[in-house]
């Protein structure tokens, strides 16, 4: 999805996209995002369903929203790798092959003596 959000930016706005945001958005996320901008979007004319009864978001989906937030660049990471035919395995591996680990391992022992 967010190859295409990218190109989607860069193109010029197509009209047939403007209520796009109705079928990707649950009706939940629809009503927090109303939550937060919706004076916003009042002010800029836009009809906002919820009006003011909008409800504020949950403990508990402000914690998957929070989680989603950090989760989300590791699972980026894994989709680039995927992408170059890699693993996070053997990307690991690479960058800590048993020689590195075998050098470290004997510095440190060094150190100790």
């Amino acid at each position: 999805a967010s190859k295409q959000q990218h190109s989607l930016v860069s193109s010029i706005p197509n009209p047939e996209r403007i209520d796009a945001w109705r079928t990707l958005l649950s009706v939940r996320q629809i009503e927090i995002f109303e939550y937060y901008a919706g004076d916003m979007l009042e002010m800029m004319g836009y009809d906002t369903p919820h009006k003011t009864a909008a409800i504020p978001p949950s403990s508990y989906e402000t914690l998957r929203m929070n989680v989603a937030d950090l989760i989300k660049p590791y699972f980026n990471m894994l989709l680039h790798l995927r992408r170059q035919g890699e693993t996070p395995g053997s990307t690991l591996s690479r960058r800590f092959n048993a020689g590195n680990l075998r050098r470290v391992k004997k510095r440190k022992s060094d150190e100790r003596r």
